[in-house]
């Protein structure tokens, strides 16, 4: 029996591919799943807006993202205060990801929050411009603009003796 509840609808149209954004996101599936909850819970308290909503995954996306930035903060007061910079290391990675994974995942955490969510939102989620744009609440141009300098930051975080970002082609002649 299909319900009628737009809150149901939202559910289960989007579960899988918010359980794949919580996961990108977290060092471990116990925080994975602490995000999803947190994720529809929020949703659940603003359904009164669903009907007013272009965009639900995007919406959805956008309330993560917030979630995931409190996780984080909340990761890093407890490595400042247990001082386990070991342990946050061993966190931002998954024991059975590629090296190239691990390489990306490491040299995303070097670079900008913002600019790392939007290049995950775009890459792993596979958002539009506009799409981002609706997550992070700026213009499809303006995300244009800063996916292209998140891009060279990120090149430049992964390989950073190669090629620094303020050379160019015409000096490495």
């Amino acid at each position: 029996m299909a319900s009628s509840d737009p809150f149901d609808a939202l559910f289960n149209s989007t579960y899988p591919q918010v359980v794949a954004y919580a996961r990108r996101r977290t060092a471990n599936a116990q925080d994975a799943d602490d995000v999803v909850a947190e994720i529809y819970a929020t949703a659940w308290r603003r359904r009164d807006q669903l009907n007013s909503i272009q965009t639900p995954l995007a919406w959805l996306y956008g309330i993560g993202l917030n979630v995931v930035r409190n996780l984080r903060r909340g990761d890093r007061r407890h490595l400042r205060l247990v001082g386990a910079a070991q342990s946050q290391a061993a966190a931002a990675t998954h024991a059975s990801d590629p090296a190239d994974a691990i390489q990306i995942r490491d040299a995303l955490a070097t670079i900008p929050d913002d600019d790392a969510e939007l290049l995950r939102l775009v890459a792993w989620e596979g958002l539009s411009h506009s799409e981002a744009g609706d997550v992070l609440g700026c213009s499809a141009n303006a995300i244009g603009i800063r996916l292209h300098r998140a891009r060279q930051r990120l090149d430049a975080a992964l390989s950073p003796t190669s090629n620094p970002p303020h050379q160019n082609k015409a000096s490495n002649q």
